[in-house]
């Protein structure tokens, strides 16, 4: 094979990824929300407000890259990410395993809306302001009590936050 060839097989594999990855990032506006990275200043007030305890399950919606998860892992909780962008799943995985937090944080690759939540003590989230109502419905139907739900920058229509922090908003249910 000459180098012309093996460039050009190259730049189509990586024009092929990469229009991947953006329609799949479209793909997320109708479920919940793009990929919008949490900064860390927003990573560390989310924590803050949410107060993990050791063993708690803490989910979060749209996990992106993981992040949050690991670092909810890290500060002791039991975390689960639902993410439907594979690559993201991907990506989350291999800083899971890197980190070694596989006994206590994991990343699935699945729509959120059917998932129970039911057993959760912590839920973070970054959607987009349109699907706010629709969570919140979801959420007050099946969480149990004293269930803390972390928002970072958008507001549920009819819930009042209990604490709030540039823009992170904690709702204790």
């Amino acid at each position: 094979m000459n180098m012309s060839l093996a460039l050009t097989i190259i730049f189509f594999v990586f024009i092929v990824l990469f229009l991947l990855f953006h329609l799949l990032m479209i793909f997320g506006f109708y479920f919940g929300a793009p990929f919008v990275p949490t900064s860390r200043k927003r990573l560390r007030i989310m924590l803050e407000l949410a107060k993990p305890k050791p063993g708690e399950l803490w989910i979060d919606l749209g996990s992106g890259d993981g992040r949050l998860i690991i670092a909810a892992a890290r500060a002791g909780a039991r975390a689960v990410g639902y993410e439907i962008h594979p690559m993201l799943v991907a990506l989350t995985k291999i800083k899971i395993w890197f980190y070694g937090l596989g006994g206590r944080a994991q990343v699935k690759l699945v729509n959120f809306w059917p998932v129970d939540l039911s057993k959760a003590d912590i839920i973070s989230l970054y959607l987009i302001p349109n699907k706010m109502a629709r969570l919140q419905k979801k959420l007050s139907a099946g969480l149990k009590p004293g269930c803390r739900v972390v928002s970072n920058a958008f507001r549920f229509p009819d819930w009042t936050p209990s604490a709030e922090k540039d823009r992170v908003k904690l709702y204790i249910r």
